[in-house]
């Protein structure tokens, strides 16, 4: 019985290759030689009656017993019980190969050639042999090895993934600050004098500065939100949420700016409400995030459908489906990792910290949903959240099956 070895494998006895053969104490030694003759795995047998183990034989000894002529007429008719050992070493298939191991040395030397036998809550399950114990050491030293070149793979993979994240985030709070300290600079030394025209220009640098600052405490309290998230410390305050209302503050924020973009965007806001037992700010910063990066990644002319439905099964679907540029499918498991950015570039032509998936799918698992994203490059991307039934307050006559 051989179990295959997995990458997090337990290196325990059951995953030895134990071979079943056995006998009861009435077969004759001769039986017991030709079995062992006849199969050269073996490395011996259990003896068994009535289900109860009772000794074993070891292979080795039978057939240098019986290359003797005389001694193997003497036996050839006799019962094994008169050659087997009575007392063979008996391990559980959870003991691990190192207490295994030890055992033998202790307990059992001569296991080393008769091997030993396991047996779960005094059942036979097989018989192994110290070869097999060899053999599974230099697998579970093969397959440490690997897993030791992979941690450090990944451990050069994410530092240099953490170094670019940095140099990114560098470049995004320098901007917003840079501007900050440039306006304030020029109000405070009354740059272009103190008449009613130069105050009016002031005033306009004061509202860039504010903007300035609104940007850098939004990347601020991102990455603040996402370190929460990371460390399980994120918190909902919930409360009875309105999918419309909800879709209908997303629609205000972007409606106008889809359209200075050239897109058309769809919002698909239920005709009958749905309630839900939620944090209505972490659900809504989801769908501005999701829709963001619709937005953002639709050239012109494109369109940006989004939609929340009850489906069939009681779940709350939230889609939202653009036709864009698309992520390539090798980058598909990249988009969700918070230090990875698929265009490096600090002068990209599309500015953002890069962390609004991560976000937006921290707080949909923390509402214990999940978030999907389907994409083809030049066709678009569906990105698909979906929460749990438990999640739904108010059911009305609106539900959409799928």
């Amino acid at each position: 019985m051989a179990v295959s070895l997995s990458a997090n494998a337990p290196w325990r006895a059951n995953l030895l290759t134990l071979h079943a053969r056995f006998l009861p104490p009435s077969a004759s030694c001769g039986e017991a030689y030709r079995v062992l003759a006849d199969d050269l795995e073996l490395p011996g047998l259990a003896i068994i009656e009535d289900g109860r183990i009772v000794g074993s034989i070891d292979r080795h000894s039978l057939l240098s017993t019986f290359a003797r002529p005389v001694v193997r007429d003497v036996y050839e008719r006799r019962p094994i019980a008169l050659l087997m050992d009575r007392a063979p070493l008996i391990v559980g298939p959870e003991t691990s190969i190192s207490e295994l191991s030890e055992r033998i040395g202790r307990d059992k030397p001569s296991a080393l050639m008769s091997g030993f036998i396991i047996a779960d809550d005094g059942r036979f399950v097989g018989i192994g042999s110290v070869l097999d114990i060899l053999r599974l050491q230099v697998a579970e030293s093969r397959q440490r090895g690997l897993e030791l070149e992979a941690a450090r793979a990944e451990a050069v993979r994410a530092d240099a993934a953490k170094s670019q994240f940095l140099a990114h985030m560098s470049h995004e709070l320098r901007t917003p600050l840079n501007a900050v300290i440039g306006f304030a600079d020029i109000i405070q030394s009354e740059m272009f004098g103190t008449g009613e025209a130069a105050w009016k220009r002031y005033k306009d640098y004061a509202g860039d500065i504010g903007a300035s600052g609104r940007f850098l405490l939004e990347v601020i309290n991102d990455i603040l939100d996402l370190s929460k998230a990371a460390a399980g410390k994120a918190e909902l305050r919930e409360d009875r949420v309105s999918v419309a209302t909800l879709l209908i503050g997303v629609d205000r924020f972007f409606r106008e700016r889809a359209r200075d973009a050239g897109l058309a965007l769809d919002m698909r806001i239920p005709d009958q409400d749905i309630e839900l037992w939620a944090d209505e700010t972490k659900l809504k910063q989801v769908a501005l995030n999701l829709v963001s990066n619709a937005v953002k990644f639709t050239p012109a002319g494109g369109r940006i459908n989004v939609s929340m439905a009850l489906q069939a099964d009681g779940q709350l679907r939230l889609t939202v489906a653009d036709t864009g540029i698309g992520i390539a499918e090798s980058d598909l498991a990249r988009i969700f990792e918070p230090f990875i950015q698929l265009d490096s570039s600090l002068s990209r032509r599309h500015a953002g910290t890069g962390l609004g998936l991560p976000l937006a799918r921290s707080f949909v698992e923390l509402h214990g949903g999940t978030l999907d994203v389907a994409s083809r490059p030049n066709a678009g991307t569906t990105v698909t959240v979906l929460l749990p039934s438990s999640r739904i307050q108010a059911i009305d006559a609106f539900r959409t099956a799928v």
